[in-house]
């Protein structure tokens, strides 16, 4: 039997939409967070390092708390049918802070103690809603089509984390209370929308899902491997770019074009989407992944403009294939009813490995091209055997 490469009516595309809508807020606000945050500590007469204090401090509490608000969210989807409330009263709860930074920091000497308190509350709200939202992924199509409903949202996700911050210097002309009071009337709007997306709660369970501790740790320590590997190999893709043109007289197409990158990684979602839909999704991420290993060694050693092009597409390309099939894995592999806290403890960890990275790597700009390729293939492998573990079992199925 064939399958269609064509988008089936059965998924809920106005849901898909209204999710890629809060994922697109997500980004936004962040950008605008990281933009103004030094300023804002500056206003209130704080030092520098108390900015890198309290983001680094923002990194540790999500890794905690994405999980753990993920795993609450799945028992309120047990006990009452619906993630919702969580994720409305963090969504809330983020515009009021968000609005709220700038006058806090003009307080004066309270400012220098409220101010970063304020931000990491910011942080911590942010953190409780994001895995309950993506993790009614699941709700906008069975398994089989939950590949185009992926794809969809990071094609979003990689076209706003390119563009948005080609507008840094509108937002910096806006003034900061002009612009965090937008970032928090996007949020509002965009919950607001996906909640009119949402179906009736379902009934109420009598008995708590049954659970395997075993099964959740492996999925969970799986996932932190995932959200390593791609976020490792990401920084080496990026230090070894730098290497490849260190004297030499032409900047990085990844640098010089950003909205050329947001296209390729949309279209990129999309593709994947595709291909996903039709093959599996961890059996085309297993097959790109392996594909990005041997670019990335190729990349080290080509010797023309145009091969070393192509294999950086090739890797640009891959990157955002792995993005397309991280939820689609986790629910997959995830115990049944526990799709939010593998999501969690996933996009948890990208913070962190991205802290671990430095602390462990430091300054690589005297590390030589062959090494970093080695590297970042190695750090693809496990992103590869991360997707590919299992593959040849056949398990059902179930929602998360």
């Amino acid at each position: 039997m064939t399958q269609s490469f064509t988008p089936k009516a059965a998924i809920a595309w106005s849901r898909v939409f209204a999710l890629a809508g809060m994922q697109g807020s997500i980004i936004l606000s962040w950008v605008m967070y990281r933009l103004y945050l030094p300023d804002l500590f500056a206003q209130a007469g704080l030092a520098k390092s108390v900015v890198g204090s309290v983001l680094l401090f923002e990194v540790a509490i999500a890794f905690v708390l994405e999980p753990l608000m993920g795993y609450g969210s799945d028992q309120l989807r047990y006990w009452t049918g619906t993630r919702f409330p969580l994720i409305l009263g963090a969504v809330l709860l983020t515009a009021v802070m968000f609005f709220a930074l700038p006058p806090i920091a003009r307080l004066g000497p309270i400012a220098q103690s409220v101010l970063p308190l304020a931000a990491v509350i910011w942080a911590m709200a942010m953190a409780a809603f994001r895995s309950p939202i993506l993790v009614m992924l699941a709700q906008c199509a069975i398994a089989s089509d939950l590949p185009y409903a992926a794809g969809v949202l990071m094609a979003v996700g990689a076209l706003a984390g390119r563009l948005i911050p080609l507008a840094n210097d509108f937002w910096l002309s806006c003034g900061v209370g002009v612009t965090f009071a937008i970032g928090s009337i996007v949020l509002l709007i965009a919950i607001a929308i996906l909640r009119q997306t949402l179906p009736p709660p379902a009934p109420s369970a009598t008995t708590p899902p049954r659970l395997n501790p075993r099964h959740l740790m492996i999925t969970l320590l799986r996932m932190v491997a995932v959200a390593i590997g791609v976020v490792w190999s990401g920084a080496l893709f990026g230090a070894l770019i730098t290497a490849l043109y260190t004297g030499v007289d032409q900047t990085p197409w990844l640098n010089a074009h950003p909205a050329q990158v947001g296209i390729v990684g949309a279209i990129s979602c999309l593709v994947a989407a595709a291909l996903g839909q039709r093959f599996g999704m961890r059996r085309v991420v297993t097959i790109a992944a392996s594909i990005a290993i041997a670019a990335f060694l190729g990349r080290s050693i080509s010797g023309t403009l145009a091969i070393g092009s192509l294999l950086t597409l090739a890797i640009v390309v891959v990157q955002n294939v792995i993005n397309v099939g991280v939820i689609p894995l986790a629910i997959e592999v995830a115990p049944a009813g526990f799709g939010g806290v593998t999501i969690g403890m996933y996009f948890g960890t990208l913070g962190l490995a991205g802290k671990m990275f430095g602390q462990l790597f430091g300054d690589l700009s005297g590390a030589s091209p062959l090494g970093l390729a080695q590297a970042g293939a190695l750090a693809i492998a496990i992103v590869a055997l991360g997707f590919g573990w299992g593959l040849w079992r056949k398990a059902p199925l179930t929602p998360s």
